[in-house]
């Protein structure tokens, strides 16, 4: 039986806006809260609050919906943010969701929720693929807050039972996605023939397409409620596929134009590690089959984005990649 209410916080955020709308069959009643007026997508959400967390509104909202699930996916996303500010990352994303949760074990108990954290828990690690065995050792202040996080749903499930499954979600892309390495080669691609970017381009990342990553959400949130105590606490949320960065910086440059010239500074951030790669299941309940290709998952987000360019309805266009 699918969950009667979901709460999404978050929501005008590139994740959140794209769980909410694929979530959407999934629920009788769909809320979302965010902290910002600009809101996706109307037709799909019954109900929106606008306030930033902590906020004592919040308690409010869980004694009187008591929601089956909260996906919780607000909270900076940015590894150069956290380092150019790390109290502004700790506050949006340890404050934030210490408060979450002591508002959830006081008002709705019951509620389980699926916490959106990040692959940069893993920092550089020493062995490669990622496994969930992999220790965690983060290196940027977000991959560090992240984890604090986590440790938080941990200390939560122990002392009042809720329930938790934290998704360590490696690159995400798809509509709606307004940063990162993607939109900034878009950016760039923009104003130029000459695309730079950081790095020597060899470095490699995990990319997955935001509609598996709500996918997989909707596969724990429809679990019979008698088998939601055997979810697992944790999930590595990625294709399996490692990519050079200047290979889907080439192939996404010719969803654009055939005219550009990708470069490469030779620079090196110091919160980013240099190879990621993991090993992903290919059986159990939340193995998700069918996973958007990488080719195909840069034509759907390079249709979003010439949308903006050409001043056509975005809105339109993100819902229906959805």
């Amino acid at each position: 039986m699918a969950p009667k209410t979901i709460l999404v916080t978050g929501a005008s955020g590139f994740l959140g806006s794209t769980i909410g709308r694929i979530l959407r069959p999934s629920c009788d009643r769909l809320i979302y809260l965010s902290g910002s007026n600009d809101s996706p997508a109307d037709h799909v959400v019954d109900r929106r609050y606008h306030f930033r967390m902590p906020d004592a509104r919040l308690g409010m909202i869980l004694s009187k919906e008591r929601p089956a699930w909260v996906i919780h996916c607000a909270g900076s996303a940015s590894v150069r943010a956290s380092i150019e500010d790390p109290k502004r990352d700790f506050h949006n994303n340890v404050t934030v969701t210490e408060a979450l949760y002591e508002a959830v074990a006081k008002h709705s108990p019951g509620t389980h929720l699926v916490n959106l954290s990040s692959a940069a828990v893993y920092g550089q690690p020493e062995r490669l693929p990622i496994t969930l065995r992999t220790p965690a050792r983060p290196v940027s202040p977000y991959g560090k807050h992240k984890r604090q996080c986590e440790l938080i749903t941990d200390h939560y499930a122990e002392r009042h039972g809720i329930h938790t499954v934290n998704l360590r979600i490696f690159s995400s892309f798809g509509p709606g996605l307004r940063k990162q390495v993607l939109w900034d080669i878009f950016q760039k691609a923009k104003r130029s023939r000459e695309v730079m970017l950081f790095g020597d381009g060899t470095e490699t990342r995990d990319f997955i397409f935001s509609h598996d990553i709500a996918r997989l959400i909707g596969k724990l949130i429809n679990t019979p409620n008698d088998d939601i105590v055997r979810q697992p606490r944790y999930l590595n949320v990625a294709s399996g596929t490692s990519v050079q960065i200047k290979t889907i910086a080439q192939l996404f440059l010719k969803q654009f134009s055939d005219r550009h010239t990708l470069r490469f500074s030779g620079e090196q951030s110091s919160g980013d590690p240099k190879h990621w790669s993991v090993d992903v299941p290919t059986e159990g309940d939340y193995v998700l089959d069918q996973m958007t290709q990488l080719e195909d998952g840069l034509a759907i987000y390079a249709r979003w984005i010439r949308t903006i360019t050409e001043s056509t309805d975005a809105d339109r266009i993100l819902a229906a990649a959805g």
